[in-house]
């Protein structure tokens, strides 16, 4: 009923907009929560649901600005922003039914997540429009969810849930909109929050594992993981040197900290190129050298090969040469920065190590390069 009559509320104060004045806006608004105190008071406001999801209050963040007159609450109706501690609550349905729990997106479809194994849920970012066909998910918010036994996930969650009813220390409150509800936090004993009879293992969801990793798809990041690669507690491929390729395509797995690297994972210098038959370091890529000396010497234990690299213009021989002659270029900028010279070898490849198609002028371009093996930290 009061369901019914907020949203009836929302078409009075439309027509008192169309109307328009600020003394017909105050009747209208008047009005409203004379109905409102009175549906209320009648008793015609459906039971609290005692202890759902375990939790003897809720902690609710209110935000007033996404649909002011969805929320009936005494001293809060012109208030932008407002934190309460709801006691005697209900979150239901569109129904009126109580809520087993919140449902989120997954990679594939949606899990619902139970009630009784979420602490808190705080929004990240607006409602919008879900752009996959979801059953049940057709508005989605962006929310950080906090589960009891610690799991936090950003994660997209159905923002239609239904009501929430209660009483305040200032009397009782119905938010008709959920999404108005940036922050809920339930609030439970340390006996209440997890049930006893079951163990603290079961009480995440676990609903489908597409890709097979041992991470269930409500909680995997990375939802299209290769069969038999290590992932962490995301789901995400493991990264161990931290450049951002897993270390299941690594082939440079221990990288410094700081180094560009390639598709790979190995240490190239990036961004270099040399006129035709030319080995001298141009001014233009000086910073980029100097960021790698600095890479050298935040690591004073390293110890690396510059390796020269060539296209497949030219023959074998002159390609050969001018690899090893840009190798030592970019060997003597580094000792000009203070490298030790005995800390740097050299070697060239000439075109025999190709890391992109030679037939392409972008291909020919990559494969220009000069790249940095790891001898010994």
């Amino acid at each position: 009923m009061v369901c019914f009559v907020l949203l009836c509320g929302k078409k009075i104060l439309d027509i008192g907009r169309l109307m328009g004045g600020i003394v017909t806006m105050k009747v209208v608004h008047a009005v409203l929560m004379l109905v409102l105190s009175l549906t209320l008071t009648a008793g015609m406001q459906m039971e609290a649901v005692a202890g759902q999801g375990g939790a003897e209050s809720i902690t609710v963040t209110l935000d007033r600005r996404v649909m002011p007159v969805s929320i009936y609450h005494p001293g809060l109706f012109w208030t932008d922003s407002e934190t309460v501690t709801v006691f005697d609550f209900a979150i239901r349905n569109y129904l009126g039914e109580p809520i087993d729990g919140f449902w989120i997106q997954t990679a594939s479809a949606r899990t619902e997540i139970p009630i009784g194994t979420v602490s808190e849920i705080r929004q990240t970012g607006w409602i919008r429009k879900n752009t996959k066909d979801i059953p049940r998910i057709a508005y989605v918010v962006p929310v950080h969810m906090v589960l009891v036994d610690g799991t936090e996930f950003d994660t997209l969650m159905n923002a239609d849930f239904g009501t929430v009813e209660g009483m305040t220390d200032l009397g009782e409150i119905f938010v008709a909109d959920p999404h108005t509800v940036t922050y809920l936090a339930f609030n439970r004993s340390a006996r209440a929050s997890l049930p006893e009879s079951e163990p603290t293992e079961t009480a995440a969801p676990v609903e489908g594992d597409a890709d097979g990793d041992g991470v269930p798809d409500w909680k995997d990041r990375c939802p299209d993981t290769p069969a038999g690669v290590a992932v962490d507690e995301f789901g995400c491929p493991l990264d161990s040197d931290g450049d951002g390729v897993p270390d299941y395509q690594d082939r440079c797995p221990e990288t410094p900290a700081g180094a560009t690297v390639n598709s790979m994972g190995c240490w190239v210098i990036k961004g270099i190129n040399f006129d035709y038959n030319k080995w001298d370091i141009k001014p233009q890529f000086v910073e980029v050298l100097e960021k790698n000396a600095g890479v050298m010497k935040e690591n004073p234990g390293l110890k690396v090969e510059i390796q020269g690299h060539t296209d497949n213009i030219a023959s074998d021989a002159f390609n050969q040469v001018l690899s090893e002659k840009r190798a030592e270029s970019a060997k003597s900028f580094m000792v000009s920065q203070g490298i030790d010279p005995e800390r740097v070898g050299t070697r060239g490849f000439g075109e025999s190590q190709p890391i992109a198609s030679n037939e392409t002028p972008e291909g020919r371009s990559e494969n220009r390069r000069i790249e940095i093996k790891i001898l010994s930290r």
